[in-house]
C-alpha cells in the first residue's frame, strides 16, 4: 500500500493507476515498527520509515492524492500489526475519493485470505471502474452420499 501510495503521490504512476485499493496499510506509520526497530534497526534502515514519526511518513503525507485516483484503505481494528488508527485516511471523504472501510475481526495476516476482504476489494475495484459489481456467487451445495 504505501508503495502504491508512493508511486500514485511521487513518481507519476496517476496516468496509470486510477483505483487503488490497500490492505492493512499503515499511511499514519505504525507503533509496532517500534519493535521492529529495536530488534533489526541497526541492520535494517527501512523499518525506521514505518514508524509514525519517520521522514517518509510525513513527506508521504504532504499533499493530496492526484485528482481522478480513487484510493481505498480496508482496515481492521483487530489489526495488531498495523492497530487503528495506523490506516485511517484522515482526509477521506467523498469530493477526495479518498474512502476507507472497515472489515470487522480481521487480523493482518488475514487481509489476503478473509472472505469478505476479498468482496470488498472486487467491490471498491468495480464501483472504482464504473463497473456494477456482479452479485456475489452463492456458496455451491455440497451433496453427500451415504
Amino acid at each position: 500500500g504505501l508503495i502504491g501510495t508512493y508511486y500514485v503521490k511521487r513518481l507519476g504512476g496517476e496516468r496509470y493507476v486510477k483505483n487503488l485499493v490497500t490492505l492493512g496499510t499503515p499511511f499514519n506509520g505504525t507503533p509496532s515498527a517500534y519493535w521492529g526497530v529495536m530488534s533489526h534497526g541497526l541492520v535494517s534502515r527501512s523499518i525506521w520509515q514505518l514508524t509514525p514519526v519517520s521522514p517518509f511518513i510525513r513527506r508521504l503525507n504532504m499533499g493530496p492524492f492526484p485528482p481522478g485516483v480513487r484510493v481505498t484503505s480496508v482496515y481492521s481494528r483487530d489489526d495488531r500489526v498495523n492497530p487503528f488508527p495506523s490506516c485511517y485516511l484522515e482526509q477521506a471523504d467523498e469530493q477526495s475519493g479518498l474512502k476507507n472501510v472497515e472489515v470487522r475481526g480481521v487480523s493482518h495476516r488475514e487481509f489476503v485470505t478473509n472472505r469478505s476482504v476479498y468482496h470488498v476489494v472486487r467491490r471498491e475495484l468495480f464501483t472504482g471502474y464504473g463497473l456494477e459489481t456482479p452479485a456475489e456467487p452463492t456458496p455451491a451445495r455440497v451433496r453427500r452420499s451415504g
